[in-house]
């Protein structure tokens, strides 16, 4: 059973598109006020990343009431229960988990395949290379410590997937916003959710002491270039995450694509720009996604 595009609550549900705002501000905040309240400040110090999981666990705790709020609002008169019907429009679910989870996976690797094989490649060459020095396996993870791989490829996405699809699809549904005006605010409020990153790429270790107005300069222009970037792939994959999640209602399967994305990492530019057979993989992954995904608009979804 997928989530239902269809309002609970009429004309009284305008109140959504300000919780949606309220939750990420939240949920933003959260991070910042660890920046600012936990020593080291380094988004990789062990401690500020203990500190970020705890306060996100307790943005999650508070972000599905305004979604209970309105089904509570909506008195629906089928005789489900209220927790169950708020599990439900979570994507929080049994049914249907192991279609969502194929959909995902399926479609996330084809949105990476080029990264995909350039990893898998990576990983055969290491494991031949330690195994001829007696080194054994190599590691799966080469882009940091342990913390910062749960960070990155495990916490992140169930935080961010329950927070921004779970409960703000949901909510927006519920309360009557068409699927467009769903895709739309929930991206880009995904999007600007990044921003927060702009003020690390400003922190004191990116930049000597002593630096002139024109280094300064020239930093806080890579910094916005940098940030811009990133709201821009954020937003765009915020929108394939709404989709996942309107398609299958399965919020599983939204986690295990961010996972694999956050994992893979995105596309080198310059290596499309330079390697035909890196373009080639990309072009063809993008076709595969687009056969995957782009299959009409969301149906009414029962």
């Amino acid at each position: 059973m997928r989530p239902r595009v269809t309002s609970l609550v009429g004309n009284e549900g305008r109140y959504g598109l300000v919780h949606c705002c309220a939750i990420c501000l939240i949920y933003v905040g959260s991070v910042q006020g660890c920046r600012t309240l936990v020593r080291p400040s380094s988004r990789n110090a062990p401690r500020q990343i203990a500190a970020r999981a705890v306060a996100l666990v307790l943005v999650c705790s508070v972000s599905w009431l305004p979604l209970w709020v309105t089904l509570r609002r909506a008195k629906r008169a089928d005789g489900d229960s209220l927790a169950s019907e708020t599990l439900l429009r979570l994507g929080i679910k049994s049914s249907g988990i192991l279609r969502g989870v194929a959909f995902a996976e399926l479609s996330a690797v084809a949105l990476l395949l080029a990264p995909a094989i350039e990893r898998v490649g990576e990983a055969l060459q290491r494991c031949r290379g330690r195994q001829r020095a007696g080194a054994g396996w190599p590691a799966l993870w080469e882009g940091g410590s342990a913390l910062e791989f749960a960070r990155d490829v495990v916490f992140s996405p169930i935080t961010e997937e329950f927070c921004f699809r779970g409960c703000m699809c949901s909510l927006l549904v519920a309360e009557g916003y068409g699927v467009f005006a769903v895709f739309a605010v929930t991206s880009l409020l995904f999007g600007l959710a990044h921003t927060h990153h702009l003020i690390e790429f400003l922190s004191p270790g990116r930049l000597e002491r002593g630096a002139s107005h024109r280094q300064r300069r020239g930093a806080l222009g890579k910094a916005v270039a940098e940030t811009g970037v990133q709201v821009g792939f954020t937003t765009l994959f915020g929108l394939y995450a709404c989709r996942i999640f309107l398609h299958t209602g399965s919020l599983a399967a939204c986690i295990l694509a961010h996972m694999t994305a956050n994992f893979l990492g995105p596309p080198d530019f310059e290596s499309i720009a330079s390697s035909p057979r890196y373009a080639a993989s990309t072009f063809l992954g993008l076709l595969l996604f687009g056969l995957l995904v782009f299959q009409g608009v969301p149906e009414p979804l029962p």
